[in-house]
Parts: C-alpha cells; structure tokens; sequence
C-alpha cells in the first residue's frame, strides 16, 4: 500500500464527507422555505 493510495481514499473520504453535508444543509434550507410559505400561505 502507497502513499498515493492512502491520499486517495482519503480524498474519497472527505469528499463524501462534504457531499453528506452539503446535502443535509440543502434538506434544511429547503424545508426551511416551504415551512415559511405553508405558514405565509396559512395567516
């Protein structure tokens, strides 16, 4: 096993990381906006 290797999947590791967590923020920003239209729409 390589040093290469090892960089690689950690490369792998970390972008899955930040995919994950990109992922979670867009879920939350999108609930975000259609909670405020479900209220804005029911006043």
């Amino acid at each position: 096993m390589s040093v290469t290797d090892d960089l690689g999947r950690q490369r792998r590791r970390v972008r899955a990381g930040a995919l994950g967590l990109a992922l979670l923020a867009l879920a939350f920003y999108v609930g975000f906006i259609a909670l405020s239209l479900y209220r804005g729409s029911h006043r």
